[in-house]
């Protein structure tokens, strides 16, 4: 965020930082796409996995309406500061709850979780 913020003063003051900015506006919706994609793919054995019920209903996620937001006037930026800022808070909660569930609940059961076979 802080860079972020340098980056909209330095474009205010510099013509070359507006055209920074300018060719690089419409880079956050395809490179969002290609990191859920990634992360997806990542996490495929997961969801097949016996934690994947308990952490479907962890989380949701608020990148779908990031290309609503990013559309909005600019008076309206404090939406997209939250819906950027939104899926931090969620993700450091994922962290703990990763951390939590097999820890308190799920460590009375002995089988590991069923994972795919790698070829």
């Amino acid at each position: 965020m802080s860079l972020a913020l340098l980056t909209e003063q330095w474009a205010k003051f510099h013509p070359v930082g507006e055209r920074w900015l300018k060719l690089t506006a419409w880079w956050p919706v395809p490179l969002l796409s290609i990191v859920l994609l990634l992360i997806a793919a990542s996490q495929l054995t997961v969801l097949l996995g016996q934690f994947s019920s308990a952490f479907s209903l962890g989380t949701r996620s608020s990148f779908v309406v990031l290309p609503f937001a990013l559309a909005l006037p600019e008076s309206w930026s404090v939406v997209v500061t939250i819906v950027v800022l939104q899926p931090l808070v969620e993700l450091t909660g994922m962290m703990v709850y990763l951390w939590w569930v097999p820890q308190r609940l799920l460590k009375d059961r002995s089988a590991p979780p069923t994972q795919l076979p790698m070829k």
